[in-house]
């Protein structure tokens, strides 16, 4: 196995990602998608992460090959990939409206804990049961990783919080392609 580790910036990733036809299709805004990358990281090489998950480029644990690295555009490329796939499979459990800086907020934190997770929240609860602020106020439970608190994660969903509050104090509520409108 390649014992080079090749890193990455997740910034430069993330400038490349918007440059992409894909990145119009993707609800999250540039500032969800900079939450998601600087608390991911960059490493074009395999890695496991804290919690064992053989990982690459932004977060990126589909069909990763330990061994064999990718490329920045690839990096890319399944950063865009990712966001697509959590957006679409939280749409199942999501209220139509909110907040956009709420909804990044929602995205970064299902891009970690994965969708099933993320929808039997007692977060996705009080989304839909429009008590934004008891949702907002439930991410900095979810700091452990196969049992034991972790420094990492107190640090990110405290950012996730503050952005999640972002989106209450500000009067911008975006629709999205949530629960009632698939249900159609």
């Amino acid at each position: 196995m390649n014992s080079i580790v090749k890193r990455c910036s997740a910034l430069a990733i993330l400038a490349i990602a918007m440059l992409l036809p894909q990145a119009n299709h993707i609800k999250t805004s540039e500032q969800g998608l900079y939450l998601i990358a600087d608390f991911e990281g960059c490493q074009l090489t395999p890695y496991q992460c804290a919690a064992g998950v053989w990982t690459q480029g932004v977060g990126h644990t589909a069909g990763v090959i330990p061994g064999k690295s990718i490329t920045p555009v690839q990096a890319a490329e399944n950063l865009l990939e990712d966001i697509r796939r959590v957006e679409s499979r939280m749409a199942v459990c999501l209220p139509q409206q909110m907040p956009q800086a709420t909804y990044d907020a929602v995205m970064a934190f299902a891009f970690n804990v994965g969708t099933g997770a993320a929808c039997r929240s007692t977060l996705v609860y009080f989304l839909n049961h429009g008590q934004w602020q008891q949702a907002c106020d439930q991410l900095p439970r979810w700091i452990y990783v196969n049992g034991v608190k972790n420094r990492g994660l107190e640090r990110r969903r405290a950012a996730e919080r503050e952005l999640c509050l972002k989106g209450l104090s500000t009067p911008n509520t975006t629709s999205f392609p949530g629960k009632e409108q698939l249900a159609q």
